[in-house]
């Protein structure tokens, strides 16, 4: 199971370079628009393999992983997200954009 933290300041300076390899215009991935509404989604966060993975607490929809960002390698931060979805029970994304669709599709992982 991926172990999640929360947003501080100090966490800030360690995402920020993994921060920069995501390709989208959204204020989602930028270190203000995390760290404003970390409280109010409850966001959270791990580094694996030079990957950052994001939860983010949705109302109603329960937890909802964010797309991974960074150096590594996407698909295999996704088989982590799958593996921690699986014991969680959660299974749901957020924050992806429709460039990010393609991304899944190498990412399946057979059972």
């Amino acid at each position: 199971m991926l172990e999640f933290k929360q947003f501080t300041a100090q966490a800030m300076v360690e995402i920020r370079p993994l921060l920069a390899f995501q390709k989208y215009r959204s204020c989602d991935y930028s270190v203000g628009g995390i760290f404003m509404w970390r409280d109010y989604f409850d966001e959270r966060y791990t580094v694996r393999d030079n990957m950052l993975i994001g939860t983010s607490g949705y109302f109603d929809e329960g937890t909802c992983y964010t797309m991974p960002v960074g150096t590594g390698s996407v698909k295999e931060a996704v088989r982590h997200i799958k593996a921690d979805a699986q014991e969680r029970g959660s299974s749901r994304f957020n924050r992806c954009r429709e460039q990010s669709g393609s991304l899944f599709e190498p990412c399946a992982v057979s059972d």
